[in-house]
This record gives structure tokens, C-alpha cells and sequence, in this order.
């Protein structure tokens, strides 16, 4: 137990941090029980990590909770910057090997590693995290480095009810919440200003349970991108989105980033090359999902246009089973709803259902060209079910809508 108060630590490399061992229990006063590395501290490799005695940072620990406590990393003191390297990613808890790990209630200001909570085992299972604050903090002065504030990947794990927050609102937070494989639940939660709200992806192991996700009931504003679908290597199975309510502010990030959308397929196929057939996504359903873009009034760049809609579901790779249904995408500045193939593609898209979805105010960015003028495009999907879905169009945007619905299909 922490008393009220502040207690400052040294952590250094992967050797020097507090030590968690098995069957223990971390508690303090939630907002004044604050755990703060030592001003000018330097780089380090974790905050809290397995202890010594359960063989060092990539040691077994199960059976712990961390509760009512703050951590402030104190980056903005620290004249290194962080690095990709263990020794210099200045984490505040990172395990390996682990089992049954609960972080409830937790206050986390600043925080600014490269992973902040990182969870990294795909034989490992249960991690709990909830009720927690993050409030991430760029340092302006460094160079950019990929981050996700909480990044899991295991199996057996639960993000819920917690808020995300950029302290600055730099576009270069990068991710609020990675997670690789499942079963998991990630609902519940509040994230605002950084560029991906949540990463959903397969594990990089086959070891990963690589679905059963359910990621639902999620706010998620001022982003760039609201949830991404990523299979890097492996499929991505079982996957139900839904009732998340997704605000893009896609002008803040319009000079970083040429696309934006509210639910995106990631098409980084570096793992999957020659992989002729694989079937990437499976079962994938997007439910009742409410999506929203800044309106845009004035001529924009073309680059932007690609790639950018409500529901970005473009993939060189195939797709078995989509439902889309009872979504609903206001003010995108190109496409409602693409779901797009290349004509020599090997794979096959199958079994996708396209229903009762509610798109409004579309083709926003008037520097669309015309087959970016058209609220959902469909192009080499196999025998798609479309119906019942409802395209709004108003004002001027009515003479610019070319092709409201627009389906081109050379597959059998």
C-alpha cells in the first residue's frame, strides 16, 4: 500500500525498475498515491516490470493488481529522447509472461512511451484493464515514434471504461489502444485527439487466438481514424464492431496524413506477399456504428481523396463474411462506403452484406473526382447482398452525385 504522497523512482535499463512479483497487490489513493521517475531520470526501459526473483523483465508474474495509484513518467524533464530499442522505450509497465494482471482505477499523467502499458506475450492470457486515466504528452521537440498508449498482445484480456487524452493534441499520438489477438473486450471507453483511436489486429504468432473481438460502445473524437482492421500476418477472425460513436477531424491532420476514415482495413501487406488466396478477414461485422467528418467547404487536395470515407474497407487480400449493417456516415468528405479490389486479384471476397446503412452528406470535398462522387462503391466483390440503404444528398452536393450507388464486379 501507497500512502498519500510522491515517491520518486530511478529506473534505468532493462534491469533497474520496481520489481512485480506473483500474487501481489499495488494500492494507493487515486490522484495522491503518485509514483514519478526522478526529474532528468534519462532513458529507461520500464517503470514496474517482473521482479528478479521471477526472473527478471521477461519473468513469469501472475496474479497482480495495480489499483488507485498515478504514474507520471516525467518525460518532459528528460533530456534523452525515446528510442525503438528495450533500454529506451520508457514504459510504465511492460510483462512478457504473464497471467491474470489487473490495472483498475489508475491515473496516468503524464504518459509518453512508445508503449505505455505493454502487455506482449502470445502465450500469456488475462489482462484486465479499467476505470483508468491517460493523458498522453508529446514533447515537441522530439522526432516522431510510433506509439500506442496501450498495447496487448495475448489472449483473455478487457479494456473498458477508461478516457485517453492528448495533453497537447499533437498528431503525432499516434494510437490509443493495439491489441493483437483475442478474445477480448474492448468497450466502454473514451478517446480524444490522437490519430488512431483503436488498432484492432491478428497476433504475429500462430499460437494467438486471432479473433473474438467485440469492440463496441466506444467514443471516439477529434481523430484522424477512428478503429483500424489490421491482419499483418495472420487472419483476423470473429470480429464484431458496433455502437461506437466515431467524430474524424480530418482537417487537423490533413498535412500528415493524406486519408482518414472512421473504420479502415490497413492494406500493409509487408508479411503477406506471395500469399496467393489468403484470406485475410473473416467474419467481420460493423454494426450500428455512428461516424462523422468536419464538413468541408473549400477545394482540397486530390492525394487526400483515396482512401479516405466512413467505412474504408479496400483489401488486396480475400474477405469471407462481412456484415455492414445500420451504420450510419455523415459529412465524409469522398466515399460513405468503399470496399475495393484490384481487377487481376487472386483472392476472392465472398458472403458480404451490405444493409439498412444511412449515408448523408458524402463527396464533401468538391476536388472529388467523379468515382469518388458516389456515397458507396462496391468493385470485384462476389455476389454482394445489397439493400435497403439510404443515401442523403443535399444542397449543391445533389448535382455532383454522379453515382450515388456505384457497383463494379469482373468476378464471376
Amino acid at each position: 500500500y501507497f500512502p498519500e504522497g510522491t515517491y520518486i523512482i530511478s529506473p534505468s535499463d532493462t534491469t533497474d525498475y520496481i520489481g512485480l512479483r506473483s500474487n501481489v497487490n499495488l494500492s494507493g489513493v487515486k490522484g495522491k498515491s503518485i509514483i514519478k521517475v526522478k526529474p532528468g531520470n534519462g532513458n529507461f526501459a520500464t517503470m514496474l516490470g517482473a521482479a528478479r526473483s521471477q526472473g527478471g523483465l521477461y519473468g513469469k508474474v501472475s496474479n497482480v493488481t495495480i489499483k488507485n495509484l498515478t504514474f507520471n513518467d516525467n518525460y518532459a524533464t528528460n533530456s534523452a529522447s525515446i528510442g525503438r530499442d528495450r533500454p529506451t522505450r520508457n514504459q510504465v509497465i511492460s510483462l512478457f509472461n504473464f497471467n491474470n494482471i489487473t490495472i483498475d482505477n489508475c491515473i496516468f499523467n503524464p504518459i509518453s512511451s512508445r508503449n505505455g502499458l505493454a502487455f506482449n506475450s502470445s502465450k500469456s492470457s488475462g489482462v484486465t484493464i479499467t476505470n483508468c486515466d491517460f493523458n498522453f504528452l508529446w514533447r515537441e521537440k522530439d522526432k516522431y515514434y510510433d506509439n500506442s498508449t496501450v498495447y496487448l498482445e495475448c489472449s483473455n484480456y478487457k479494456v473498458q471504461n477508461n478516457s485517453f487524452r492528448v495533453l497537447n493534441k499533437s498528431i503525432y499520438a499516434t494510437c490509443a489502444i493495439e491489441v493483437h489477438g483475442g478474445p477480448a473486450v474492448i468497450s466502454g471507453n473514451t478517446i480524444s485527439d490522437y490519430e488512431v483511436g483503436i488498432n484492432l489486429s491478428s497476433g504475429y504468432s500462430d499460437e494467438n487466438n486471432n479473433g473474438k473481438i467485440i469492440c463496441q460502445n466506444n467514443d471516439i473524437k477529434g481523430v484522424n481514424s477512428g478503429i483500424l482492421l489490421w491482419a499483418p500476418s495472420r487472419p483476423l477472425n470473429n470480429v464484431l464492431i458496433s455502437k461506437n460513436i466515431i467524430s474524424i477531424d480530418q482537417l487537423r491532420f490533413k498535412t500528415y496524413r493524406q486519408y482518414c476514415a472512421g473504420v479502415k482495413i490497413v492494406n500493409d501487406d509487408s508479411q503477406l506477399k506471395n500469399k496467393e488466396g489468403f484470406v485475410g478477414l473473416k467474419q467481420i461485422n460493423i454494426i450500428d456504428n455512428t461516424i462523422s467528418f468536419e464538413k468541408e467547404t473549400g477545394t482540397d487536395d486530390k492525394q487526400r481523396i483515396y482512401g479516405t470515407g466512413g467505412l474504408v474497407l479496400d483489401y488486396p487480400y480475400g474477405i469471407d463474411g462481412m456484415q455492414i449493417r445500420n451504420n450510419k456516415i455523415v459529412n465524409s468528405p469522398s466515399l460513405g462506403i468503399t470496399m475495393q479490389r484490384s481487377d487481376n486479384s487472386t483472392c476472392n471476397s465472398t458472403n458480404v452484406v451490405l444493409a439498412n446503412n444511412n449515408v448523408v452528406d458524402a463527396m464533401g470535398n468538391p476536388a472529388s473526382s467523379a468515382i469518388y462522387k458516389s456515397s458507396i462503391i462496391l468493385k470485384n466483390v462476389r455476389n454482394p447482398s445489397v439493400s435497403a440503404n439510404n443515401m442523403q444528398i443535399s444542397g449543391a452536393r445533389m448535382n455532383a452525385a454522379s453515382q450515388r450507388v456505384l457497383i463494379q464486379n469482373k468476378q464471376p
